[in-house]
């Protein structure tokens, strides 16, 4: 029988994949799971963790033994013995299991060799340094590294790097209708991925007020979060929104202490590279350890939605400048960036916490829907200015939200006002 090793910790989950024995042990965390294997060429493998979770429906961080081994994390509710099942799974099946098993995940499987795995979108940080036989989720245990790399979405490689990528979207025909495909396929989603009792990462935007629409349309009870300093736009919109919407609200009003108490905390164990990160890092936390605190343990957030949708202004330019075709380019361009902008920093933030983040936008039926729906229809003329996720605002009517249809926010360092207090400090 796999044996699975998920004894919560006091921090996040954290661990640390040493082949060769030239690394000592972790840094930055004590170890509470430890094991050592020999690959089939000889070579000693040490495999070290803490802070590992395990709820229903498949959702996993820790360690797994079977055949192999599995260390990593899964939220994969159509497959819940996924951790187990890549575990034991031969070199020649594991690409085909990833391409199959829906989710977001990413870890290292060791074996006859080292596999090291990434979801289709990256959510999931996965750092390697080959030069020093080395592979942890945890930037604090790489940074003594020169030679680290982050691995690209929907891969499956070794240490030097070589792999493949397993899964790719496909274009799938939206002709018909497409607000009714994307709103049945948001509401799927969090069917699918969130339990009864979800948190949702409440703006008052667009975005995140059809997230939690779309919880209570799939008959589940979220309950919305909020945060910002006192008088913040983030605030008042999210009161309003959620007035409209009729759902429980919570929200934390923030100060310069626990914000800079927060970021302290977070630096090492979370990828932080700019005042935005460090702003949005910080709001992260701070709601998912306000979930966790209320005894949730999965969160849900709108990311995906602007570079699927083309929320961002610069996308007027880019529609301007490269027309419709060029926009589709880059729209499609940045959302395979994501994994460098930003999931992996949200999901560390969540999982410093203790908290699951899922990300409905970008399950795989969504991502594709997303990706085929013409570029003119994310960002449309209406009596002559440019209207940015007009698609989504679309959506929102139909479902009698037109009140936010229409509403406009700020970007959430702005919005909560963090970024002021985080510039501040970084000087």
């Amino acid at each position: 029988m796999p044996v699975s090793l998920t004894a919560r910790g006091a921090d996040g989950f954290r661990y640390l994949v040493t082949v060769g024995g030239g690394v000592g042990g972790p840094r930055s965390f004590k170890p509470e799971t430890v094991f050592h294997d020999v690959l089939a060429d000889g070579t000693e493998v040490a495999v070290y963790a803490a802070g590992s979770q395990r709820l229903p429906r498949g959702f996993f961080r820790g360690v797994v033994k079977s055949s192999g081994i599995f260390v990593g994390e899964a939220v994969t509710p159509g497959c819940e013995e996924f951790p187990q099942q890549l575990a034991s799974a031969g070199e020649d099946t594991r690409t085909g299991l990833l391409r199959a098993v829906e989710g977001f995940y990413g870890g290292v499987l060791v074996g006859e060799s080292i596999t090291c795995f990434t979801d289709h979108v990256g959510s999931v940080p996965v750092y390697i340094s080959a030069g020093n036989d080395v592979i942890s989720n945890s930037p604090a245990e790489m940074a003594a590294f020169t030679d680290v790399r982050k691995m690209g979405p929907a891969r499956v490689e070794g240490l030097e790097g070589s792999g493949t990528v397993y899964w790719t979207p496909e274009r799938v025909d939206v002709s018909e209708d497409p607000p009714a495909l994307l709103w049945d396929a948001l509401v799927d989603a969090v069917g699918m991925y969130l339990p009864s009792r979800p948190a949702v990462f409440f703006s008052g935007g667009l975005d995140s007020s059809l997230l939690a629409w779309a919880c209570a349309e799939a008959g589940l009870k979220p309950l919305l979060l909020s945060a910002g300093v006192e008088g913040s736009k983030d605030l008042a919109d999210a009161r309003r929104a959620a007035s409209i919407l009729g759902l429980e609200h919570l929200e934390t009003v923030l100060d310069s202490e626990g914000v800079l108490k927060t970021l302290t905390r977070l630096r090492g164990y979370v990828p932080i590279s700019s005042a935005m990160d460090a702003s949005i890092a910080v709001v992260f936390h701070i709601l998912a350890a306000k979930a966790a605190g209320m005894g949730l343990k999965v969160a849900a957030a709108g990311q995906g939605a602007d570079e699927l949708y083309a929320g961002y202004e610069k996308y007027v330019e880019v529609q301007r400048r490269e027309g419709y075709e060029g926009l589709a380019k880059a729209l499609e361009r940045d959302v395979r960036s994501l994994h460098s902008g930003g999931l992996d920093r949200d999901t560390s933030a969540c999982r410093e916490a203790g908290l699951f983040l899922t990300l409905p936008y970008l399950a795989r039926r969504p991502l594709e829907i997303g990706l085929s729906i013409p570029a003119h229809l994310k960002l449309t003329l209406v009596d002559g200015w440019p209207v940015r996720k007009y698609i989504l605002r679309e959506v929102a009517r139909r479902v009698g939200l037109g009140e936010i249809a229409d509403m406009r926010k700020r970007a959430l360092q702005y919005g909560t006002g963090v970024e002021k207090i985080v510039r501040r400090a970084l000087g």
